[in-house]
């Protein structure tokens, strides 16, 4: 049961029970279920007309208004959208080149420090040979040289 039929029935269970053979139980609403047909309602007044003309030019320009703002907020939320992602790639290239950077120069250490472990043998060796030529060199212009004279050895008999 609805609280709206127990309602009726609180209210009319004190009442006098008509001389009609309506049930005290669940009251029957007469208006409800009558057989008169409710009326149409006649045709609204001309001044209706301009209200909902009204009505509807003011709903046409709120509608404007809110798509024109709708627009605007579009338009800034895409150029904003532009600088971030301008910003981010910046960002992210500068920092990728760093880490280029970094990397290329701990390559670079690595490979000085393998060719010098490489080259050092090779290169004492070979400054070890060029300075032994060398003073071969300067060795033989001093003894062959005919306008100085030989090399002679003070303790030594002529």
């Amino acid at each position: 049961m609805s609280t709206e039929q127990v309602a009726r029935l609180l209210t009319d269970f004190d009442r006098q029970e008509p001389s009609k053979g309506r049930s005290r139980v669940v009251p029957f609403d007469h208006t409800l279920h009558s057989n008169a047909k409710a009326q149409p309602k006649p045709a609204a007044p001309p001044e209706d007309d301009a209200y909902e003309r009204g009505l509807s030019a003011g709903y046409a320009t709120a509608r404007t208004e809110y798509e024109r703002k709708l627009n605007d907020e579009k338009e800034k939320f895409d150029v904003r959208l532009v600088e971030e992602r301008s910003d981010l790639l910046n960002e992210t290239a500068a920092r990728i080149a760093d880490n280029i950077e970094e990397v290329g120069k701990q390559l670079e250490a690595k490979i000085a420090g393998v060719t010098a472990r490489i080259l050092e043998p090779l290169i004492s060796s070979a400054v070890q040979k060029q300075a032994a030529a060398s003073f071969v060199e300067k060795l033989s212009s001093i003894t062959g040289d005919s306008r100085r004279p030989p090399f002679e050895s003070p303790g030594r008999p002529k």
